[in-house]
This record gives C-alpha cells, sequence and structure tokens, in this order.
C-alpha cells in the first residue's frame, strides 16, 4: 500500500479492510475451526504442556495473540474481523465453561481429566505413559515435596492444570528411592535387614527371598530389583 492510499478519513478501509463484507462470514467460520483445532492439537500434546492453565484457557492464550497482532499493524486488514474474532472467542469460552458445569464429558474432553501416578507407593506407569509423563518428571515434582522415597507416598494425582497433588503416607514404608543416584552426598537408609525387595521399574515392595531376583515383577514384568530405602 502506497502512502498516498492511507487516508485518515475512510472508514471504511479502517473498520473493514481491503475486503470484501462478505469475508466476516467467513471470518466466523475460520475461528470456529482454528479454535476447536487448536483445543484438540494442545489436548494431544499432554497436559505438562498447559503450563498450570486449562486447555481452553491456553488455547484463548494463543489465539488473542494471533488475533489482535494484524487488526493493529497491517494496513489492509480491517478492526471489525478481530472483533468479530475476540467476541466469537469469548462466546466460545464462556459457553465451553457452563457445557462443562453442567456435563462432565465436556469437562474431561475440552479440560482433560485427573491422572494416577502413584497408588500405595508404586508407579502407575500405564497411566505415566497416556499422560505422557517421565519417572524423571514425577520424581523431581516429589522431590520438591521433600519425599526421598516412595513408600512415603499414598496417592499422586496429575491434575488437569498439569500440577501434581501429593499424598503422604500415614505411615511410611519402605520404597524406591528417588534420589538420584549419582547423589552421594545425601546418606539414604538402605533396608539392610533383606526383609523387603523393591521393584526398579514402578516400586512394588516384595518380601525377600533369595530367587527373587530372577523373578518377574507381576506388576510392571520388570526383572530388576533393589533394595528399599526406609
Amino acid at each position: 500500500m502506497n502512502k498516498d492510499e492511507l487516508d485518515i478519513t475512510n472508514w471504511k478501509r479502517i473498520l473493514i479492510g481491503e475486503v470484501p463484507p462478505e469475508f466476516m462470514l467467513e471470518t466466523f467460520f475460520r475461528t470456529i475451526i482454528i479454535y476447536l483445532f487448536l483445543i484438540f492439537i494442545l489436548r494431544m500434546l499432554g497436559k505438562r504442556m498447559n503450563a498450570q492453565l486449562t486447555l481452553t484457557e491456553m488455547a484463548v492464550m494463543l489465539t488473542l495473540g494471533a488475533v489482535v497482532a494484524p487488526a493493529m499493524q497491517i494496513p489492509n486488514r480491517g478492526l471489525l474481523p478481530a472483533i468479530l474474532i475476540l467476541v466469537c472467542i469469548l462466546a466460545l469460552q464462556r459457553g465451553l465453561g457452563q457445557l462443562s458445569f453442567k456435563h462432565r464429558k465436556v469437562e474431561v474432553v475440552t479440560q482433560g481429566d485427573v491422572s494416577l501416578m502413584v497408588k500405595d507407593g508404586i508407579l502407575v506407569l500405564a497411566e505415566m505413559s497416556k499422560s505422557r509423563v517421565s519417572r524423571a518428571q514425577l520424581f523431581g515434582a516429589l522431590r520438591t515435596h521433600k519425599i526421598r522415597h516412595l513408600g512415603e507416598v499414598k496417592r499422586v494425582y496429575l491434575e488437569s492444570g498439569g500440577f501434581f497433588s501429593v499424598f503422604r503416607m500415614p505411615e511410611p514404608k519402605p520404597g524406591l528411592s528417588i534420589v538420584p543416584e549419582r547423589d552421594y552426598q545425601l546418606p539414604q537408609p538402605v533396608d539392610k535387614e533383606l526383609v523387603h525387595l523393591v521393584c526398579k521399574k514402578c516400586g512394588k515392595l516384595v518380601p525377600y527371598n533369595e530367587n527373587h531376583a530372577n523373578q518377574t515383577c507381576d506388576n510392571c514384568e520388570h526383572q530388576e530389583w533393589t533394595y528399599p530405602i526406609s
């Protein structure tokens, strides 16, 4: 666009831009399609991607940045299409909020659900894989709660907002250490009485016997055992 075409009194160009009015309807449908597709992509990326925001809130934040920039910076883009998009986002967000409040299935689809990561000191590996949470991520979160081994943990939930909720055991039992193996400076009271062994993959605690080292864990089918931390 040449500077001679920049007429401050041309309200048609300022409000609508250099597009026919029919483009407003196309803008409406583009907004709905992109918004819903963005929700789907964020859902597929996993709950840790939304950084303690719900999926719909994250989608709104990303969409808002993409919506307002062209309307403010590009001369041949009108303001009304961007305003229409913002109104559509507001309506969609509030509408999904109302539907989520009334219908549990809508809430789960749009915002995700709670996932159980640890149950009675044992890693729930299927849920960790489904939620794309690694052992390093989970153990790091537990260490922020000053937990040294899984025997201290009753439940760990991965919330829909992407953060972990931790419930401790009323009476801790021996469990799999979550302290990094290379950290030799932190003393770890190993169960040296050979009463239990613990699976190195899932943390299941079993009574000690001489042949257990060659057996398979009935919880995760792993064959590597170690001494628990008490």
